[in-house]
Formats: structure tokens, sequence, C-alpha cells
């Protein structure tokens, strides 16, 4: 029997977070990941093209994924050039 996945503590969330502090590309990254729901494969696959900034809405696999204000935040700024 295969084992539940544990989801990181609320803590374990904090501190992530803030190493990540300073790199855009990063914290949208565990955006995706924690706040959208997204598995590591469908962050992986996501494209510019699929993100709908005015909208605050994400298109991953087939279904569009609203984004909280966060990770619309992230994403804006790796957007302006903080991935480059």
């Amino acid at each position: 029997m295969k084992e539940p996945k544990r989801r990181a503590t609320r803590e374990e969330r904090s501190r992530a977070f803030s190493l990540a502090e300073e790199d855009p590309v990063l914290t949208a990254m565990l955006s995706l990941v924690w706040d959208n729901g997204l598995t590591l494969k469908e962050m992986t696959e996501v494209k510019w093209e699929d993100v709908d900034l005015s909208g605050g809405a994400l298109r991953v696999s087939g279904r569009m994924v609203p984004l909280p204000p966060e990770t619309r935040e992230a994403l804006i700024r790796l957007g302006e050039g903080g991935g480059s």
C-alpha cells in the first residue's frame, strides 16, 4: 500500500518562501506547486502563453486554475525580468 504524501507544515512553507524571497523563479515555482496544487510535472510544463495575469488564471492540463494573489505577484515579478 502506498503511503500518503506528506504535506509541508506552515512553518516549512514559511521558511521556504523566506529563503526564496530574493529568487523570483523559485518563489513562482513554490507558489505554483503549493498555492495552486500543481504537480511538479504540471509546473515544469507551464509556458508564458498559459498565464493570464490580467484575468488571474493559468491554463494547466486543459483546465483554468485561478491564481492566488501571491502567485500572481510572483509571476509578475518573474515576467518583469526577475528570472533572467
